[in-house]
Parts: structure tokens; sequence; C-alpha cells
């Protein structure tokens, strides 16, 4: 990954001088005539890494017949997402095709849309309300539980990627809507890996074609989003229909949203913009939680001295097969290993913007129009962050390791999981509850061990999967 003795970075300018004597970034070599859109394409995660490796923390990169820049150093991120936020915009290709899927919801809007937007849905997500969620995440992580003991006793094979998609969309549908929407769980799966294949097609493409155009895939890919808007839409329905009946209001997220007003102007969402953050919450909210838990599971099935210490920890300090809220506090090592297992593979494992004016980082030019992109993957290796990067120590994020980076300057941008300033990802407390909740409730019930011969590789498309799965075998804990 990136080395500390890396091409050293041009220094920043003590006083202000006219950016276009600023130099440009040094750039990735790129030949032919899609430069390296291609590599782009096939390995993302290499590609960054070997550039950043090799170049230094701002680094340029031709894409056909665009040129980006990619940062990785934290202190650039903190110039990005807050203190120039003003200057870098969400008008990348990437969000333009995002909203595709999602609208206008908090993800890919901005400006006063947003503002709006955010002020309507943050109280929907404090922690009183976040904590009556979690007896229906512990409920549904017991059924889980039980169908993995059912295996384990007959040793099966289970797919356990497939697993928590199945999981996290059941806790979604159950906290969004009061409903479980179990039944439609394959229907939906089927249709999002069809979105997000066909996101990671129409963001890559040298000529990006229209999407209204009938071919097989555009055709295949409007279905999919169809499929999602009719749940989504028919769920909205029947709730206007049951407050124009003056049924009582669910206490859930949607209920939450449909009731909110805007404290400036006291205006409520319409079902367009009640769609549009519903489905954010919905695929955005329920894909990244359940590649998170994936993730960690993969980790601690190749960890089994790691496993086994979390387990005496659950096993000490939960009283029943569901941890209570309060007992969450008492497993300082499972909060451990979530953070280390999101720092090593970040469910978002990358962000971009678009420069609005010509700006500097790092000591280079950066010209208006450019599109930055920040891959958290390498920020969260970078080794002068992190010792031994590419190692899964947990113990890294215990409190004294963490006091002990702070002494030494290390950046608090170094570890940015859930993204970082005012587009800080809302439902972060709502992720980091379901997730624990979860592991506490599955992890003592078996023994999960990789498949011989299986490599489990990254597939980073919109968020981060394991390419192909998670198969397991599942066995009784001893």
């Amino acid at each position: 990954m990136l080395s500390a003795t890396a091409v050293p970075q041009a220094a920043v300018p003590t006083q202000r001088r006219d950016l276009r004597t600023l130099p440009n970034p040094p750039a990735v070599p790129a030949s032919g005539l899609l430069g390296l859109l291609s590599e782009m394409r096939d390995d993302p995660i290499g590609l960054f890494s070997r550039a950043h490796r090799e170049h230094g923390d701002v680094v340029s990169m031709r894409m056909f017949n665009q040129h980006i820049v990619t940062i990785a150093n934290p202190e650039h991120w903190q110039h990005v997402l807050v203190s120039h936020r003003e200057q870098y915009a969400k008008r990348t290709r990437g969000y333009e095709k995002l909203k595709l899927f999602l609208g206008d919801g908090l993800v890919t809007s901005e400006g006063a849309h947003w503002r709006r937007q955010r002020r309507i849905a943050q109280p929907a997500f404090n922690r009183k309300r976040i904590a009556t969620f979690a007896a229906s995440m512990g409920a549904a992580s017991l059924d889980m539980r039980a169908i993995w003991q059912q295996s384990a006793a007959r040793g099966e094979e289970r797919d356990i990627a497939a697993d928590m998609m199945k999981l996290t969309l059941r806790i979604a549908g159950e906290t969004l809507f009061s409903l479980n929407i179990s039944d439609e769980a394959a229907e939906v799966g089927a249709a999002l890996g069809v979105v997000l294949h066909a996101f990671d097609r129409i963001t890559t493409a040298p000529v990006p074609f229209p999407e209204r155009w009938p071919t097989a895939a555009n055709r295949k890919m409007r279905k999919a989003i169809a499929t999602l808007n009719k749940v989504v839409e028919d769920i909205i329905a029947q709730r206007r229909a049951a407050d124009a009946r003056g049924e009582a209001s669910q206490e859930d997220l949607l209920g939450a949203l449909m009731a909110a007003r805007d404290e400036d102007t006291g205006e409520a969402m319409d079902d367009k913009q009640l769609r549009d953050e519903v489905m954010t919450m919905l695929l955005a909210g329920h894909e990244t939680t359940a590649n998170a838990l994936a993730w960690t599971l993969h980790l601690l099935s190749t960890h089994p001295e790691i496993a086994q210490a979390v387990v005496a920890e659950i096993e000490a300090n939960v009283a029943g097969e569901v941890p209570q809220l309060s007992e969450l506090c008492k497993l300082p090592l499972l909060d451990q290993v979530m953070n280390e297992s999101m720092r090593l593979f970040p469910p978002v494992w990358i962000i971009g913007r678009r420069a609005e004016q010509d700006d500097e980082i790092g000591g280079f030019l950066i010209k208006k129009g450019t599109y930055v992109y920040m891959p958290a993957y390498v920020l969260h290796r970078h080794p002068d962050n992190w010792r031994e990067p590419e190692r899964f120590d947990p113990s890294r994020f215990s409190a004294e390791r963490v006091a002990e980076r702070k002494e030494q300057g290390v950046h608090r941008f170094a570890f940015l999981p859930f993204s970082g300033g005012q587009r800080k990802c809302i439902g972060d407390q709502f992720a980091r509850m379901e997730t624990a909740l979860a592991l506490a409730t599955l992890l003592p019930a078996v023994q999960l061990t990789p498949l011989a011969g299986r490599p489990v590789v990254p597939d980073p498309q919109l968020t981060l999967r394991p390419l192909g799965g998670l198969p397991m075998r599942l066995s009784e804990r001893t």
C-alpha cells in the first residue's frame, strides 16, 4: 500500500499566490485512448492503491478524455469536506447517475434542498428514537441465529453475505415501515443487484450513452428501478390512506418523516420527497450495514482467536440471547472489532466531489471542473497514520491506542467510515447499534469457517461487497 517515503508533495505555500502558478498533481502514466479507464473498471482499488503508493497523496489520472484527482491525506479530506466544502459539489457523474435510483434524497441532494431535507429528517434519528428500534433489530437477529443453528447442526454451508442482506432488509422494513418485508427480500435483493451492476456500468463507460436508450441493459435497469419504486411507493400510499382514515401513525421512521415539519417554513415532505428519502434509507442503509456485517464476520472467521475473545466478552456481559442496549457499552472489544472491520473494508469505499472553482490541495493546482475522488479504502490504510495498516488488529481502537495516535498528531479524519463534516451519514448511530446487536446475537451461536480454495475478494461498486458472496461452513460452537 502507501509508502511513508512516497514521492514528496509540494510544500504548502505560506502566503496566497496565483493558483495558476501552482504545479499540477503528479500523474499516473497512462497510454492509449482510454488512459486508465480500463484499469478503473477492472480493479479500481488496485489502481488507487498503486497510484498513491508510487506518486504521493495528491495524484492525477487520465480517464479517456478527462483528468481526475484522487487524494489520500486526511488533512486534504478535511479541506474538501469541511473547510472548503462550498467549493466542492456533488456534481460528479456518479452522483448524477445515483439520482436515477435514489432521486434527490440526502445522499444526492445539495444546497438549500439538502439543508431543508436534513432539518426535517434529523429529529427522526435522535438517540431516543433510535433506541426504540433495538427490539426489532434483536428479534430479527434472533431469527437469523435460529436459522444458523439449524444449519450448524447439519454442518451446512451458507452465503453469509446473502444472509446479512436478508437480515438488514428485514430490519430496514420494520424500522422504516413497521412491516416485515422479508417476503419481498428476494425480489428487492435481485433488483438491487441489477441496480448496483448498472451503476458500475454507466459510471465507467467511456461514452455515457443515455439511459433512456432501449438497450437490453437499460431495459433491465429500468425494470429493477421500477420494482424498487413500487415497493416504496405502495407503502407510502398505504400509510397516506391510513392517515386519511384517522388511524394512529406508526412509531417508525416513515411516520416520523411524514409528521416532521421544516422548522423554518412549517412545510412537510411531499410524496416525491418521501419516496427519495425512504429509498435512500431502505437501499443505501441496509446495503452498507449488510456489507459491514459480512466483512466483520469474514475477518473474525479468519482470526478465530479474536472471534473467541469477542464471544467470551459477550457471554460474560450479556444475560440473554439478545443484548439489551445497556449491555452494549460492556462490549468494548466488539466495538473495536467493528471499527477495525470498517477501517479495512469501509462499506462506502470511495466518495467524490467536483471542484467548482480553481483551488489548491497539498500545494497543487486543482482546476475548476476537476473530479476529486477520495478513496476511504486507501485513506484507512495510509502508513503515516496506521502501523501495519494491512493487519487486522482491533486493539488499535482501544482507548489507549486512540489516545496514543492523538498524542502523535494523527488527524481525526484518518478514519471516516461514515464520511465527515456536515455531510456525515445521518444514520451512523442507527447502523452502529444494528451492527452491534446483530453480531452480539449471532457470534455466540455458531462457528464460521471459510471454505478452502475460495479467496474472498472485494467488489468495489457503489458499495464494497464481497465478490461472489461469502460462503462459509457453519458448525456448533464448542
